[in-house]
This record gives C-alpha cells, structure tokens and sequence, in this order.
C-alpha cells in the first residue's frame, strides 16, 4: 500500500490510497483513514471512498496551518485471520 497527499486550491488535502494484493490492486474488506493536527484528532476512523479498484480518496479541508498527521488502515478479512495494514503520512499546510 501506499499514500499520496495532494493539495488541492491550496485548503483541501487529497488523500490517496493505492491497495494491492500481492502484486495487483485489490479491494480490501474496510479501508479508514485518520488525521490529527498538535495531538488532537480531527478525523477518526472515517471511510475512504473507491474510485476504482484498489484505488481510494479521501478529501480534507483544512482549517490551520501546520503539521498535520494521519494514517490509513486497510483491513482484510474478519476475526483471527484479519490482517490489518496501517501506512502513516504527514503533511504541511502553509499560509
């Protein structure tokens, strides 16, 4: 899995996440992102959306300037033989 952030208009963050299964794009079983900003949470656990197979967005507008940070979590499967994937990024927003 990877991560990308994108700023778009320069007050919203494009969040991509690109899941694979081995070597192709799959679609996990839930998909979620969280954001924080100087230790508080902004976004917790919300659910990316699909824009195609493997490939999910999520948009955030900003409200501040400074460090951001946030993780997605990918989880497939369910009970014991879940296996969960958690991929961290930051980004800046500057005035």
């Amino acid at each position: 899995m990877d991560v990308i952030t994108e700023f778009i208009n320069g007050a919203t963050v494009k969040i991509i996440a690109r899941v694979y299964d081995g070597i192709a794009l799959a679609d996990p079983d839930s998909i979620v992102v969280n954001i924080s900003k100087d230790d508080t949470v902004l976004v917790e656990d919300e659910a990316m959306e699909q824009v195609s197979t493997g490939i999910y967005e999520y948009y955030y507008n900003t409200e501040n300037t400074g460090q951001y940070n946030g993780l997605v979590k990918v989880v497939d499967g369910a009970g014991v033989g879940a296996k969960t994937s958690i991929k961290a990024f930051s980004f800046e927003v500057r005035q």
